[in-house]
C-alpha cells in the first residue's frame, strides 16, 4: 500500500481491495495491519472480504479508523436448512448481528447470496430474497451457483447429470456468468428468474434509491455509483 501511494498518488482517490476471505477471523493480525496503516499515515480507502460469523465491534471500529469503507460478506442464503446443507456453520441471527455491528462502526456492508445449490426450491429462494431485503445491507449480489471443475459441487453435478451445458461457451451469457445447473423440480430458468428478481426487488425500492443518491460523499463516490448503475442497467437490458 505504501509503495502504491508513493508511486501512484491517485490511489488515494480510489480504493484498495484486500482479496482475503479470512481478514477478520484473526483479530490480532487484523488489528496490527490497521495500526500499521494508521501509523504510516497512508490515508487510503480500502475494503475487504469478511465472515458473517465474526462481527467484532472493536475490530470494525479500528478498521474504520484505518480507512476501511466496506465489508463484502457471504451471507449465502436466508434459509437455515440451506445454510446447513452448505456446511456454512452460520446462523441467520449471526448475519443480522453482523450487519448491526458493522453499521454501528460506520462500515458499509455488501451482501453476497448464492442460488441453486442442492436442496434449493422456489420457496427457499423467495425466503432468501426477503431475508436480503430485511437484513438492511447497503448493496447486494445474487449469483447462481456455479459448479467449477475440481470442486465437490462439480463432482456432485457431474455424477447426477445436472449440468445442462454443451460447451464452455454456455457458461457465459453476454460476458456474464450463466446458469448451467438444473434440478428435477427446479429449472435453470427459475434460478435465473430469482437472481433477477432479487436484484430488482432490492435496488428498485424507492426508499433505497433516495438513500443511495443522497449518501454521496465525494465526486469519486458519485462516479463509482453512476458506473455501478450503468453496469446494473446493462445487465437488466441484456436479460430482456
Amino acid at each position: 500500500m505504501e509503495y502504491d501511494v508513493e508511486h501512484w498518488p491517485k490511489v488515494k482517490k480510489g480504493e484498495i481491495f484486500f482479496e482475503d476471505d479470512t481478514f477478520t477471523v484473526n483479530k490480532k493480525r487484523a488489528m496490527r495491519i490497521c495500526d500499521e496503516i494508521i501509523g504510516r499515515g497512508l490515508e487510503v480507502t480500502w475494503s475487504v472480504n469478511a465472515r458473517a460469523d465474526h462481527g467484532d465491534f472493536e475490530l470494525f471500529k479500528k478498521m474504520k479508523e484505518a480507512g476501511c469503507r466496506e465489508l463484502l460478506v457471504g451471507f449465502e442464503s436466508g434459509d437455515q436448512d440451506m445454510l446447513d446443507r452448505m456446511n456454512k456453520h452460520l446462523r441467520l441471527q449471526q448475519s443480522r448481528d453482523f450487519v448491526k455491528t458493522a453499521h454501528k462502526a460506520g462500515l458499509v456492508v455488501h451482501g453476497c447470496f448464492v442460488l441453486g445449490l442442492p436442496g434449493e426450491t422456489m420457496e427457499t429462494m423467495e425466503k432468501m430474497v426477503k431475508f436480503a431485503l430485511d437484513l438492511n445491507i447497503d448493496t447486494v449480489q445474487f449469483s447462481a451457483a456455479m459448479p467449477f471443475p475440481g470442486t465437490g459441487y462439480y463432482r456432485i453435478c457431474e455424477e447426477n447429470e445436472l449440468i445442462k451445458a454443451n460447451s464452455w461457451d454456455d457458461w457465459l451469457d453476454e460476458g456474464e456468468q450463466s446458469t448451467v445447473v438444473e434440478y428435477p423440480g427446479l429449472s435453470k430458468e427459475e434460478i435465473e428468474y430469482y437472481v433477477d428478481r432479487g436484484l430488482k426487488k432490492f435496488y428498485f425500492r424507492p426508499r433505497y434509491m433516495i438513500k443511495y443518491l443522497l449518501d454521496t460523499h465525494s465526486l469519486y463516490d458519485l462516479y463509482r455509483k453512476v458506473r455501478g448503475f450503468k453496469s446494473f442497467m446493462s445487465y437488466l437490458i441484456s436479460k430482456g
